[in-house]
């Protein structure tokens, strides 16, 4: 009988420590499922910020693909009515002169209807009327010009090419504040 009270109470005392040990574990998980509860909330508060910060970033580069998209766009319908009017100040005769003059009117045109087809940014909007002023400032001289040359008017010819001048002058202006106003010195040397 002695046997079973001992091995009863060897059993109580097995069965005594296993509950402390229980409770110890219990308590302990509990603790550490505080701890990375408190991690996790941390964690999540962090990638709210960076969505946030990446969400800020998104609109910062759409913005200057946008600014780049219209600069480029600008650079792209100038370069061939420019050409075209630098093509027509070394015309040999008067028609040539006209007729040279006439093609950079209708190339300005062009470029004035593709500059106004083009997504304006906002930061651009100043920029972007001085330079359709100036286009139509200059292709209003060469027409100025054209009606010079076909009446032989010299005095109404000075008039155009000085107006054109001016023209000129604010279109520089003009793409000088649109590379201001989009943060650049102005276009790359390189032609792409």
């Amino acid at each position: 009988m002695r046997l079973i009270q001992l091995a009863a109470a060897v059993v109580a005392a097995l069965l005594l420590a296993a509950v402390v040990g229980l409770a110890v574990a219990y308590a302990e998980a509990r603790s550490q499922l505080g701890s990375t509860r408190s991690a996790l909330a941390a964690s999540r508060a962090q990638l709210r910020s960076v969505q946030g910060a990446l969400s800020g970033d998104t609109r910062a580069l759409q913005t200057e693909q946008a600014v780049g998209t219209y600069m480029r766009g600008v650079r792209d319908a100038l370069n061939p009515a420019l050409d075209a009017y630098r093509a027509s100040g070394s015309a040999s005769s008067a028609s040539a002169a006209r007729a040279d003059d006439e093609q950079a009117i209708a190339a300005l045109t062009s470029a004035r209807h593709t500059v106004s087809a083009l997504v304006l940014p906002n930061s651009l909007t100043s920029a972007d009327g001085d330079i359709r002023a100036a286009m139509d400032a200059l292709a209003g001289g060469l027409q100025s010009e054209v009606t010079a040359i076909g009446t032989g008017d010299f005095g109404g010819l000075d008039a155009a090419l000085t107006a054109e001048d001016a023209a000129l002058e604010h279109l520089q202006t003009a793409l000088g504040e649109m590379y201001s106003a989009a943060g650049t010195a102005g276009p790359a040397s390189s032609t792409s």
